[in-house]
């Protein structure tokens, strides 16, 4: 049987769109919340209702493992590109690209190789879970809100091999 499961995840964490011309181009944080859902072969039981661990899409702890190390690099952290330029002087140091590295890193900073968007979280978010579903799931989609109102929605089929 085909279903679709889902869990929703909270991080908190801040950005800045460095030149755009709106409000988000200063600094200013996100209460995020990052909805899976996986589409996929129930595994085990014929019976739908039996009552055992087979018959699911995948364990929710499962589902857990795979997501939770994402959002425990970006909880609490100051999320920039590779491209934005953040200052940081570091103490009883000279500024070598080593010791802002460093300093970076205390202070929470998370350089992502993208534009840290709605958009550009999802599709990372995809990027890091498609790899690695099982092969019962077909269908993944990622939903991150980073208000009760605003989000960015990417579904992909996976573990579907295409011939020509």
């Amino acid at each position: 049987m085909i279903t679709t499961i889902g869990k929703e995840y909270k991080f908190e964490a801040a950005h800045m769109l460095f030149g755009h011309k709106g409000a988000c181009a200063r600094l200013h944080g996100h209460s995020y919340k990052v909805k899976v859902e996986l589409t996929g072969e129930t595994l085990g039981g014929r019976d739908p209702l039996e009552k055992s661990s087979e018959g699911m899409v995948m364990d929710y702890g499962d589902l857990d493992n795979l997501v939770k190390h994402l959002i425990e690099q970006l909880d609490h952290k100051f999320l920039a590109s590779n491209k934005d330029e953040i200052y940081f002087t570091p103490e009883g140091g000279s500024d070598t690209d080593e010791n802002i590295r460093r300093e970076e890193k205390a202070a929470g900073v998370v350089r992502l190789g993208f534009r840290v968007t709605a958009e550009n979280l999802t599709a990372w978010f995809v990027k890091n879970l498609e790899r690695r579903m099982p092969f019962n799931i077909t269908g993944l989609v990622v939903i991150v809100k980073e208000t009760e109102e605003t989000f960015a929605r990417v579904a992909t089929a996976v573990n579907v091999k295409y011939s020509l």
